[in-house]
């Protein structure tokens, strides 16, 4: 009698013993993980999680995120109770590479200036803008997702005035020139008539033409990067209306 209490005392812990070991296994918890960017895809033990909590037995996990432009991210957690944990993913960074006319603008973005033509970014949209004395700044936005290679011109801030003359015998000019001894005097500074194309910057000017005693002024505004074509013209128009 004693020998079959003793095995049914045997038999009853087994099973309890079992019993409680399979109850601690079965045993789950909340697992919720916060990524940067939200975007980012999940995955814990190798599984795609859908939103960012997850149900998962106690003991050792490895989770993982992902995301486009962004370098992938793993860590291994120990889970013995509900568990909220981060994972912030580093961007991927990429260059770019600005080449400029001229040479010597100077580059910015978002409003820093670089130190040299190229430069080391995240991915993501950016503010450029390129500026030099003597042309018009130059501006854009610039979407990076991978290295880029960007070519821009500048715009001289100037206008081109090509002065026009017709040739007249009798103002002194020499056989194939029309200027002869005309002056052109830009804003108040006369200007050397061995050319017919002057640059004057954008905005309002005084033009003033002088030759054999004739004088001719007219205020014009320019825009940059246009060329206008003058031809000035200097003359005395007399008529007569009969005897006196």
């Amino acid at each position: 009698m004693k020998k079959l209490f003793l095995c049914v005392c045997i038999a009853l812990l087994a099973v309890s013993a079992g019993f409680a070991q399979r109850t601690t296994k079965a045993r789950t918890y909340q697992l919720t993980v916060t990524v940067t960017p939200a975007s980012a895809k999940v995955f814990v033990d190798g599984l795609q999680i859908k939103g960012n909590t997850i149900s998962v037995p106690g003991g050792a996990h490895t989770v993982q995120a992902s995301a486009p432009g962004y370098r992938d991210k793993s860590v291994s957690v120990s889970v013995s109770a509900d568990m909220n944990m981060r994972l912030d993913l580093e961007p991927d960074l990429f260059d770019l590479v600005i080449t400029a006319n001229p040479r010597d603008a100077k580059l910015f973005i978002d409003g820093t200036q670089l130190k040299s033509n190229s430069v080391r970014l995240a991915p993501g949209t950016y503010n450029f803008k390129a500026s030099a004395k003597g042309y018009i700044d130059y501006t854009q936005q610039v979407s990076l997702s991978g290295n880029q290679t960007l070519n821009i011109a500048l715009k001289p801030d100037t206008a081109v005035l090509v002065i026009t003359a017709r040739e007249n015998p009798d103002n002194g000019a020499p056989k194939g020139n029309a200027f002869g001894l005309m002056e052109l005097w830009i804003d108040g500074s006369q200007q050397k008539m061995n050319k017919d194309r002057f640059e004057v910057e954008s905005g309002k000017h005084i033009l003033r033409f002088v030759s054999g005693g004739l004088s001719a002024e007219t205020e014009i505004l320019v825009e940059a990067g246009i060329e206008y074509a003058i031809e000035p013209e200097l003359s005395i128009k007399m008529t007569s209306k009969g005897p006196k």
